[in-house]
């Protein structure tokens, strides 16, 4: 029996091979992924003792990864530094959560 997590991580695979639909083409530690990237909060940047914090998160195919990150890590994604915050796989999918800190 299949289960949702498969029916989805199916769907998000569909979805990251497809950059005319959800999915953006970025470099990732210098090599190009597909990726789904978003802001974790409405409001795409809060101020934190006058510095700006952007909280992102990206989904990726496991096997597109030179390796699973994990927190504490630092992420460049075109040639921005983003600090792993929460690192979530599931079937063939990961699900990141990154911040930036910026002025």
């Amino acid at each position: 029996m299949t289960t949702a997590r498969e029916y989805m991580a199916a769907d998000m695979a569909a979805i990251l091979a497809d950059t005319g639909e959800a999915a953006d083409l970025v470099t990732l530690d210098g090599s190009p992924i597909n990726v789904i990237i978003e802001p974790v909060d409405e409001s795409a940047s809060q101020t934190v003792d006058g510095l700006l914090l952007d909280r992102m998160c990206l989904w990726a195919l496991i096997a597109d990864l030179a390796a699973v990150p994990v927190p504490g890590q630092r992420l460049t994604i075109d040639a921005i530094n983003y600090d792993v915050e929460l690192v979530r796989p599931w079937a063939d999918i990961v699900e990141i959560v990154m911040q930036r800190y910026w002025s």
